[in-house]
């Protein structure tokens, strides 16, 4: 696989809440990382402490790793639904939303880290 078809199988399992296959997606993307000499900040310790847990820890660390940079926000809205945006620099004009129905900002800020990198992939 691509780097650009890790990033959507990833995302869409993020998304679908399949842990299984996020962890599965995740772990092919570091071997790969590693087979070409670089380190892939995906992890799937990162993935499932940010999906299973809801770490905006994890998020913020995987965040500041893959889009360095990069302003975040989040929205709180009533009732269980989570809101996490990213936009690029100089002007931050750029950017992706996630919405998770669940309340899960952690894995919303996630998807939304996702779309920007697939974004980015597909820019190239």
């Amino acid at each position: 696989m691509t780097k650009l078809e890790h990033l959507i199988a990833l995302r869409d399992a993020v998304k679908a809440g399949d842990i299984d296959q996020a962890d599965m997606v995740s772990r092919g993307m570091c071997s790969a990382a590693r087979d070409v000499g670089h380190y892939e900040n995906l992890s799937p310790l990162s993935i499932e402490k940010i999906i299973l847990r809801g770490s905006l820890d994890a998020a913020l660390a995987l965040h500041n790793a893959v889009l360095p940079g990069w302003a975040w926000k989040r929205v709180v809205h009533p009732g269980p639904i989570a809101s996490v945006g990213v936009w690029s620099p100089p002007r931050f004009v750029w950017g992706h939303t996630a919405l998770e129905a669940d309340g899960n900002t952690a894995r919303a800020w996630l998807i939304a880290i996702l779309e920007a990198m697939i974004a980015m992939e597909e820019g190239k």
